[in-house]
């Protein structure tokens, strides 16, 4: 339950990919801070953890290993 302006919620999908393309995030907590400081106030820890975890499964597929490393899988990115 993420609502918001379609352009918009995309739009912090593809920045949060190219967040971590060019190294300014370079973890998926990094990451995962940067979405929830875009997303409206009241959303939660959990959202914004669903919301990169569906914005690399659409917009940057290859990062996925950010996300397992989180669940002690492989570390390569």
């Amino acid at each position: 339950g993420i609502y918001g302006q379609k352009d918009y919620n995309a739009w912090i999908g593809k920045i949060a990919c190219k967040r971590m393309y060019k190294n300014l995030d370079t973890d998926a907590h990094q990451s995962a801070k940067f979405v929830a400081d875009q997303l409206q106030k009241d959303s939660t820890t959990a959202q914004a953890w669903q919301f990169l975890g569906a914005a690399i499964n659409y917009y940057c597929p290859e990062k996925r290993p950010v996300l397992g490393q989180l669940a002690g899988g492989p570390s390569h990115a």
